[in-house]
C-alpha cells in the first residue's frame, strides 16, 4: 500500500508540472518560445523534473501500472537540456509541450483517479 502513496505523489507532481507548462504556453507561438531564453530554461527544467518523477515511478517497479510505456517515455525527458550558447532545434521540445503533454495530462488524470479509488 505504501508504494501506492508514493506513486500517487509522483503522479500528482508530474500532473502539476504538466498543468503549469501548459498554462505558461497557452497563448505562446513557437517563434515566441524560440526567442524567449527565460521561458526555454523554465520549460526545459519542467521537462527534466517530469522525467525524473517518471523515473521514480519506474523504480517503484509497480507491475499493475496501466500505462508503463508512458512513464518510460516521460522518463526520457530527464535528458532535456537547454544551453543558450548551443544552436539547438527546439521544435521537438515544442511538439512535446503542445501535442504530447495534453495527452499525458489526460492519461495521468485517469491513472490518479484509479489510485484514489483504490
Amino acid at each position: 500500500m505504501e508504494y501506492k502513496t508514493e506513486l500517487y505523489q509522483h503522479q500528482n507532481f508530474i500532473l502539476q508540472l504538466i498543468n503549469q507548462t501548459l498554462a505558461e504556453t497557452i497563448d505562446v507561438s513557437f517563434d515566441e518560445f524560440q526567442q524567449n531564453e527565460q521561458m526555454k530554461e523554465i520549460l526545459y527544467s519542467h521537462l527534466q523534473e517530469i522525467g525524473q518523477a517518471a523515473q521514480e515511478i519506474i523504480y517503484l517497479n509497480i507491475s499493475d501500472l496501466d500505462n508503463p510505456e508512458i512513464y518510460k517515455n516521460m522518463a526520457s525527458f530527464r535528458n532535456a537540456r537547454y544551453h543558450q550558447e548551443a544552436e539547438l532545434n527546439h521544435e521537438p521540445v515544442w511538439d512535446i509541450i503542445k501535442n504530447d503533454l495534453p495527452r499525458l495530462e489526460q492519461i495521468l488524470e485517469n491513472d490518479i483517479q484509479e489510485v484514489e479509488e483504490y
